[in-house]
């Protein structure tokens, strides 16, 4: 490392020049975040890109971290990632690392997601005793994400308008375009929905098969409210 080193700054915004000047920024790195991480997702998507999701702790607040750059060596950056991934405390600083010297980071609070959910319909099921179906629309701006969570009934999902990304735990994320649809059992822990496009919005309705007066059909993975 030279001594004129010039250095991105991924979590703060903008460069660091000098190897004091680095040293000083990773040392409040170690102090800022936390040791857990959680590996969501690693999705090669259309045009090349990757798409790497990682959930961590950082200064008590969950967020999600997203790389979507076309990279010269996808296996390579698969390779490198789950190795880092597997670490228990230094691998904050690895991932960190490897991916702000590949591309920008965009850091998503989890206060910040910015899906909205509107009622459809509601009405019991004559023939199904105690049981009623739900409908909601769940609209997302460009770039929109959802908060992980779980829900207490039956879920049908289609695609009205855009592309939604989704995946349930135990499965892998896929892009579903509209007229497309999937499904999710009582209790699935839904780990990714989001907009899969930057640049267009997309909806898409929800219908549960729910319990009769169960207003918590949805819970977010780490905050107190429910939808």
């Amino acid at each position: 490392m030279t001594e004129d080193v010039n250095w991105p700054k991924a979590s703060e915004g903008g460069r660091v020049v000098g190897k004091e000047e680095i040293r000083a920024y990773w040392t409040r790195q170690r102090g800022e975040f936390d040791g857990l991480v959680e590996p969501l997702a690693i999705t090669e998507e259309d045009g090349g890109n990757v798409r790497v999701r990682v959930r961590q702790l950082v200064k008590k607040v969950w967020v999600l971290s997203r790389l979507c750059q076309p990279p010269s060596n996808t296996n390579s950056i698969r390779r490198e990632l789950a190795k880092a991934m597997s670490i228990a405390t230094k691998s904050i600083s690895a991932l960190l690392l490897a991916i702000s010297t590949m591309a920008p980071t965009t850091v998503i609070p989890a206060t910040t997601y910015n899906n909205s959910v509107k009622p459809n319909f509601s009405h019991r099921i004559p023939n199904i005793p105690g049981k009623s179906l739900v409908a909601v629309e769940v609209s997302y701006p460009p770039g929109g994400v959802s908060a992980p969570h779980h829900h207490s009934a039956f879920v049908y999902a289609y695609v009205v308008s855009g592309q939604i990304a989704s995946q349930v735990e135990g499965q892998r994320e896929r892009i579903y375009r509209a007229g497309e649809s999937w499904y999710e059992t009582p209790g699935a822990h839904h780990l990714i929905g989001r907009n899969a496009s930057n640049t267009e919005p997309a909806k898409l309705l929800a219908v549960f098969v729910a319990d009769t007066g169960d207003n918590a059909l949805t819970t977010p993975d780490h905050a107190g409210d429910s939808r």
